[in-house]
């Protein structure tokens, strides 16, 4: 089991989010360096957690990105 979050880099213009009222979660990023890159966490009304980094793939990276707006994204490994 891998002990890395996922962290990915969001790129080009933020697009509109259709907003819905059955989710009841929100992807987010924990912006550490820049708005469009940081960890990846899921929030729900009652728990906040962040995604594992194992088998994360690029076309993941592209869905996190696409749900929070942004047209591109890629995952990446943080340097600590």
């Amino acid at each position: 089991m891998s002990k890395h979050a996922v962290v990915v880099l969001c790129s080009t213009t933020v697009t509109d989010v259709e907003e819905v009222d059955a989710i009841r979660y929100e992807v987010k990023l924990n912006n550490q360096r820049h708005i469009s890159s940081g960890i990846v966490y899921v929030e729900t009304p009652d728990v906040i957690g962040f995604l594992c980094a194992d088998g994360f793939t690029v076309d993941d990276a592209r869905v996190v990105c696409r749900e929070l707006g942004y047209f591109r994204g890629t995952p990446y490994r943080a340097n600590k």
